[in-house]
């Protein structure tokens, strides 16, 4: 999932490949990294340390995450989310 979206005068950037992470009892949470407008918290170097990877303790910019029972599930409610926050 990527996205380059010009919505109401401001970008909205995907900046990272969906991450998952297992929440126990079967849910998992699927995250991307997010920057609105044109800046970001951390420069290339910084988000290469993290390997974009929105899950690193050292990962500082936005990000929009949603869950579900399966990796399938979590990534069509992370799709809603992601759109809602263009729209919004």
């Amino acid at each position: 999932m990527e996205t380059n979206t010009h919505t109401k005068g401001m970008d909205f950037h995907i900046t990272t490949r969906v991450a998952f992470h297992s929440k126990g009892h079967g849910a998992v949470e699927a995250r991307v990294g997010i920057v609105r407008g044109t800046r970001s918290n951390m420069d290339m170097l910084e988000a290469q340390a993290c390997e974009f990877n929105p899950y690193h303790p050292d990962f500082t910019d936005a990000h929009i995450s949603a869950n579900g029972q399966t990796h399938d599930e979590a990534v069509e409610n992370l799709k809603t989310k992601v759109l809602q926050a263009i729209l919004a």
